[in-house]
């Protein structure tokens, strides 16, 4: 997909990040300053045992352009088995549901409360898995790091408005997530242990990943999730600031080690069409 097309779709909310898609077996390129700096990440968001612990996520994924909300979308998330629900609008206003599972990207959508055909829903669910892929990333790629086919480079400390960081560079084995050619540049606090900032370059940017021009963005509103002690990042926002202003908001709605199953059974009087 044309980068150009996607921001003027939402201003990056459909960019296709990382590597929570589908994994190959790859052997890793790690530097073990950056191995070490990703386990002392995961310490200071509250530990890998305690976000492996969480099994079903739901959170918001919203974009917000001067103010204005312009999109929001509702992921839940089983992560144990795969079982996904997206609840938002389409470009045309319409309310959509899909319920599907990761796993092997089969599901069913309703738009405006009726259930699709197969052949009708099959874009969605494209769509959705896409998604699923971008907003998931967004929130919780510092605990990604260690995936595997994910390369760690540690590139050396860097100062930025007075705030020392350790610089990791993150690359992707070859049919590692939608875009494994995305470069990033993981920014991580020598004050608070947590990464602040994040720059990327992707794969579908005019010229080469690597040499067109990265674009940062902060990691901020930093929240511990109740009962959890699990740490994330919940906004986001361009550096240098944009105009008109942006915001990337991704506030949780549950984290526990507790799948409510209702969240993914289908929605009540749903009518086929067609």
């Amino acid at each position: 997909m044309n980068s150009r097309r996607v921001r003027r779709w939402s201003l990056l909310a459909a960019l296709t990040l990382g590597a929570i898609g589908p994994r190959i077996a790859t052997a890793e390129d790690r530097d073990p300053r950056a191995v070490e700096i990703a386990g002392s990440l995961m310490e200071a968001m509250g530990g890998k045992a305690a976000f492996d612990a969480q099994r079903f996520l739901s959170f918001r994924f919203i974009v917000e352009r001067d103010g204005e909300e312009i999109a929001n979308w509702l992921h839940s998330w089983d992560r144990y088995d795969g079982r996904y629900r997206l609840d938002g609008k389409t470009r045309e206003g319409a309310d959509l549901r899909v319920i599907m599972n990761l796993n092997d990207r089969t599901g069913r959508v309703w738009l405006g409360g009726e259930l699709q055909s197969e052949e009708a829903a099959a874009p969605q669910l494209e769509q959705a898995y896409g998604r699923f892929i971008n907003d998931t990333y967004w929130l919780l790629m510092p605990w990604k790091w260690l995936d595997p086919g994910v390369n760690l480079a540690y590139e050396g400390e860097q100062t930025l408005d007075g705030t020392v960081y350790d610089v990791v560079q993150l690359s992707f084995g070859t049919g590692i997530g939608l875009t494994s050619s995305d470069h990033y540049w993981a920014y991580v606090s020598r004050e608070s242990g947590l990464m602040e900032r994040w720059a990327y370059v992707l794969q579908d940017e005019e010229g080469n990943p690597g040499t067109a021009e990265p674009r940062m963005f902060r990691w901020d509103g930093w929240e511990t999730v109740a009962g959890t002690g699990v740490r994330l990042s919940i906004v986001k926002t361009p550096v240098p600031a944009s105009d008109p202003p942006l915001a990337i908001r991704c506030p949780i709605e549950t984290l526990s080690p507790v799948t409510d199953d209702g969240v993914f059974a289908p929605p009540p009087a749903a009518k086929p069409s067609g």
